[in-house]
């Protein structure tokens, strides 16, 4: 997951165009474009000195993967199975 794409308009731009080069070549994928807006970068990182996704992106970006995926048809709701002995 790439938290680049809220830090500027030259970074969404690049990212529109990889989501948009992907679909022309077939590749199926659920954009996350918007699922950080209206956020700052620092409360979606770890801290200062880590940058990378911390729990809260984590889970917005989970739940708008779990929508997306459930919206095209390729998640069911399914009754959890026991793991095999």
């Amino acid at each position: 997951m790439d938290l680049a794409v809220i830090s500027g308009e030259r970074q969404r731009e690049r990212y529109r165009h990889f989501i948009e080069e992907a679909g022309r070549r077939g590749i199926p994928l659920c954009s996350l474009e918007t699922v950080f807006d209206g956020r700052a970068l620092p409360s979606l990182t770890v801290n200062v000195l880590d940058a990378h996704p911390n729990e809260l992106a984590d889970g917005l970006a989970a739940a708008a993967l779990a929508d997306c995926l459930r919206e095209s048809g390729s998640m069911r709701a399914s009754t959890p199975t026991a793991a095999p002995q």
